[in-house]
């Protein structure tokens, strides 16, 4: 990391810019990352050192020398981030619209035994079919990016009251519900 003498202080930090200039900014920048940003160039202008500007603003020491430095060297503009483009899709889409294909038919015909989709099939469908590994979170991704929703089958449990004893229960718990309400004295 860079020590802070690479960072000018007081009027000797972006030379070329005013006092009013800044704050005129601040007022009117909307982005919050930004318009801190600016608060920090401000308050470094007016002579306050990295950590003195690190405790008012909540940020670490890092944080504001870097903003600093990069506002320094490649001017206020600088203080917008840049959109990261992030990781390439691993199928193209002529591959993704084939596993689509694959979904909208049931998974025997695809060569599996189980009746319905389920996120691990769909991982071994694009292994079988492109040689891709795939993680079961990226499938369910993908899924729902081609339209399709998981329903998590939920089964009966084995010791579920029968339809009588559930009765029964509603019965009882009415019973003793209006036994506790009667026996209630106040005051």
């Amino acid at each position: 990391m860079l020590n802070s003498a690479h960072v000018r202080n007081g009027k000797e930090y972006l030379p070329g810019v005013q006092m009013s200039k800044l704050g005129e900014m601040y007022r009117h920048e909307r982005p919050a990352k930004s318009r801190e940003q600016l608060q920090a160039a401000a308050l470094r202008k007016i002579g306050k050192t990295i950590k003195e500007i690190s405790n008012i603003l909540g940020r670490g020491v890092g944080t504001i020398h870097r903003w600093l430095f990069k506002m320094e060297h490649e001017g206020l503009e600088s203080r917008y981030d840049s959109k990261s483009p992030g990781r390439p899709r691993l199928l193209n889409r002529e591959e993704e619209r084939l596993i689509g294909n694959d979904l909208d038919g049931t998974p025997r015909e695809s060569g599996f035994e189980r009746g319905s989709w389920v996120s691990r099939m769909i991982v071994w469908r694009i292994r079988d079919r492109f040689d891709i590994p795939y993680s079961r979170r990226s499938a369910i991704r993908l899924a729902h990016r081609l339209g399709f929703s998981f329903r998590k089958p939920r089964p009966i449990p084995y010791n579920c009251a029968t339809p009588e004893e559930q009765e029964k229960l509603i019965r009882n718990g009415r019973v003793a519900a209006t036994r506790w309400r009667a026996g209630l004295s106040w005051p």
